[in-house]
């Protein structure tokens, strides 16, 4: 029978896995919510998906590259360069100065580097898109963005440091996710999941209108074509893919 005795001791043993549940859910979210553990595990879970990407979308970048191949020996500079995912598409001999703010990216990077002996890995400057400071102007022949404006905070501000670093008759590559087509539903998932979407995946947002404040960058032309991404990954499958030239 449950005598008063007999239910206490019954109910230490649940309480006692109840507070290790709950001691355990804390720190879960502790780590979690940890912006340097964030930063770590997110260059990791990034330097693994280039193969998956690059196989599905392979044709589109090397459409968008075709004109970057077509020299030898050029100045680029890739911002939001991540764990090197373009490298194998860039030509022979050329130099790289990767502009990555997680500074967790650059073994990846290094890594990367080696595995293309066919180019050089400059550098790698630990900056924000928006404020490249330590890189001169009219120093690089090529820009290249990849999957990197969603994440910014100043698109604007991003395009005026392309301008600004890139040689004249120089051009940038972009290739970006962007927001869905109204009335679809991905765009009602972005607009829904937005906020955990920035938390999780590197501040990305998909709410950009990229293209539309691109084409008032003063570039002295802009050529740009909406295209879909991986279908594995379809809340970000809306792409926008082109080239400006300063």
């Amino acid at each position: 029978d449950l005598t008063p005795s007999n239910m206490a001791s019954y109910e230490w043993p649940f309480l006692g896995v109840a507070v290790s549940a709950l001691f355990t859910l804390i720190l879960c979210l502790q780590v979690l919510f940890n912006k340097r553990v964030r930063s770590r595990g997110y260059a990791y879970l990034i330097s693994l998906t280039p193969k998956t990407y690059n196989r599905e979308m392979d044709k589109h970048k090397r459409k968008l590259f075709a004109t970057l191949n077509d020299r030898s020996a050029e100045e680029i500079l890739e911002i939001g360069a991540g764990g090197g995912a373009n490298f194998q598409y860039f030509p022979p001999k050329s130099l790289i100065t990767a502009v990555e703010p997680n500074p967790d990216f650059e073994q990846y990077l290094r890594q990367s580097a080696q595995a293309n002996p066919h180019l050089a890995l400059k550098g790698v400057v630990v900056a924000m898109a928006e404020t490249m400071t330590s890189i001169a102007d009219d120093s690089v022949d090529a820009v290249v963005c990849t999957l990197v404006l969603c994440s910014v905070r100043d698109v604007a501000a991003v395009f005026n440091e392309v301008r600004r670093v890139l040689k004249p008759g120089g051009t940038f590559y972009f290739l970006e996710q962007v927001l869905a087509e109204p009335g679809t539903w991905t765009n009602s998932f972005q607009s829904v999941f937005d906020p955990v979407l920035r938390m999780f995946y590197g501040g990305c947002s998909v709410k950009e209108d990229t293209w539309d404040k691109l084409k008032k960058a003063r570039f002295s032309k802009v050529e740009y074509e909406r295209i879909s991404g991986p279908k594995t990954w379809w809340i970000f499958s809306p792409h926008v893919m082109g080239t400006a030239v300063k």
